[in-house]
Formats: C-alpha cells, structure tokens, sequence
C-alpha cells in the first residue's frame, strides 16, 4: 500500500501561530491522547527555542519532545562551534533536515509535524513542515495537528489587524474551536485550570505568558 506521506496529519493535538504588530503568539492545547483514551490535559507542546524563535509540535509525544531536544542541543552546538547565530532561515531549514531524518519512523505511525515561528531581524514568521521535511512560509497564521483545519478556517474568518491581546485571544478561540470538534484538543477550563500554553515573540526576547494573564484576556469583554 502506497503512503502519501506529504498527507499525513499528525493526531493528538492543534498548535497555532499567527503574527499581529509587533510580533507573533504561537499557543497550544495540552492534551495527550493514547488512542481514543485521555491520558494527560498537561502536557506541553510549544516551546522556546532561543530569544527569536519558538516550535510547536504534534504527533507522537516521545519522538515529537526528542524533535525539539534534539532541535535545541544541536542548534546551540553549531552556534557554539561556528561563534555565530544562526539566521532565521538558517533554522528553518536546520529543521526541515531533521524532520527529514525522522523518515523511517512514518512507516511505524510515529508522525510528528512542527510549527515554527519568530524574527529575522525585524520581521516576524510563521513556517510549517509536511512529514517529509518540507517547508512552507505562511501569510499570516497557521496551525497544525488534529484539529488544525478547524482552527485555520476558524482565523480565517476572524483574522485582522490586532494587537498582542488580540492575538492571543484569537489564538485561544481557535485552539476552542478546534477542540469542539476534535477529541484530541483540549478545551480551556478556568476552573480546572486547563489552559494552553501560550508563548509570544517580540523584538526583544521570547516569553511564556502566565496563566494569569491569560484568563484575563479570556475574561476580558
């Protein structure tokens, strides 16, 4: 049986990045699924890379969290031997040869598909990934895992202009979305204290917003 492995959609999870002013918002939910059992609602999947980039992941947990180990350790090994940062594109397709590497892991079902995201110098990015490691720059938002297609119809119905607030509300209202729908997305519980994870790139540095600031937005009118 043929495999169309450009296709493939990694279950379990939807992340999603989308710029607004002076930066971009990259959030995702936090559950983890094994099969059609709810193992975990803590589960991260949306990391810092370094103060100008951030990664995303969905698929297979454990080759999905040794995709971004490996990402970081390796990245920060080059800067070390080279004595130089790697440029944003640079990153991109450092990525994109990793991904690429994981290939024999497809056959066995461990799909696992990134979302990146940050600055080169002063304009901002949003990069997604098929399983083959290909790479593909995105207007203004994107989002992938199992519930990717809901929430990108969702933000592109509501894009705009919008400010940092907006866009993590946005983001959050379409991780909300997504997760009407597909079992794999966790919802936004405040009084359970479920909510995604939620990081922002700016000019300066990249950070996670707290848990605090993130009910206010969702509270906020």
């Amino acid at each position: 049986e043929n495999v169309d492995i450009k296709n493939l959609t990694p279950i379990a999870t939807t992340v999603v990045a989308l710029k607004f002013g002076s930066g971009v918002v990259m959030a995702g939910d936090r559950r983890a699924t094994q099969g059609n059992y709810i193992a975990h609602d803590d589960v991260v999947k949306v990391y810092k890379v370094d103060d100008q980039s951030m990664i995303g992941i969905a698929g297979s947990a454990a080759v999905a969290f040794d995709l971004v180990k490996r990402f970081k350790t390796e990245l920060e090994h080059y800067e070390k031997i080279q004595n130089i940062k790697l440029s944003y594109p640079g990153k991109v397709s450092f990525l994109s040869s990793l991904v690429k590497s994981n290939m024999n892991l497809i056959f066995q079902g461990l799909i696992v598909i990134p979302i990146f995201a940050g600055r080169n110098n002063s304009d901002f990015f949003v990069h997604t990934y098929d399983a083959l490691g290909g790479s593909y720059l995105e207007q203004n938002y994107a989002s992938v895992g199992s519930g990717s297609s809901l929430a990108n119809v969702f933000l592109q119905n509501n894009y705009k202009n919008i400010d940092k607030d907006g866009a993590i509300k946005l983001t959050i209202e379409s991780l909300k979305t997504a997760s009407n729908n597909d079992s794999a997305t966790a919802g936004i519980n405040l009084e359970k204290d479920i909510l995604p994870t939620v990081l922002i790139c700016n000019q300066k540095e990249v950070k996670e917003v707290s848990k605090e600031e993130i009910k206010q937005i969702i509270e906020a009118k």
